[in-house]
């Protein structure tokens, strides 16, 4: 397991007006510097005055950490936040090899085929999220771009449908 936090950063956020959290902070690896209620969709006020702007000691920018936290700013319906800061055309080239590398990966025995499933299903929702967060941000030429690639890379039909959705800014997951 990780080890313990390091350090809190309550001492320094009650000066910048933010009601202190702890941030689960390691040296030892510091992509778990936030802690794991952002998967729940719950944004914790310190990382949410970061990426408004603040910069806070030991916290990353959301620039510097976008692609781990989009999940939880679109739970919490932060769009405007998220069009701010999301590159259109790299992220999906980000999530188009990501999923050539995990249908790659369900090839070998060892994984397993479960893993192409898993595969698909990351593909789908982070390419309909994508999508969706383009068309809410007024950037619908782009998501008709990246909607034309995704289909040329996965032909499914519930997919395709889904896509036509995020086509309207709507997003209930994965096809």
């Amino acid at each position: 397991m990780w080890p313990k936090p390091t350090f809190t950063l309550q001492p320094t956020l009650p000066a910048l007006g933010i009601k202190p959290i702890t941030v689960n902070h390691t040296k030892s690896h510091p992509s778990k510097k936030i802690s794991s209620n952002w998967r729940s969709g719950e944004v914790p006020a310190a990382p949410q005055g970061c990426f408004r702007g603040r910069k806070l000691p030991g916290v990353k920018t959301l620039e510097e950490n976008y692609h781990g936290t989009e999940e939880a700013l679109v739970r919490a319906g932060e769009f405007d936040l998220c069009g701010r800061y999301i590159k259109g055309e790299e992220r999906f080239t980000q999530i188009r090899k990501l999923y050539r590398v995990n249908l790659r990966l369900s090839r070998d025995p060892e994984i397993g085929a479960d893993h192409a499933e898993f595969a698909r299903v990351s593909f789908s929702e982070k390419t309909l999220r994508l999508v969706a967060l383009l068309v809410r941000n007024g950037r619908e030429q782009e998501a008709k771009k990246i909607v034309a690639r995704a289909k040329r890379i996965w032909p499914d039909k519930s997919f395709a449908k889904k896509l036509g959705l995020a086509l309207r800014g709507q997003f209930d997951g994965p096809a």
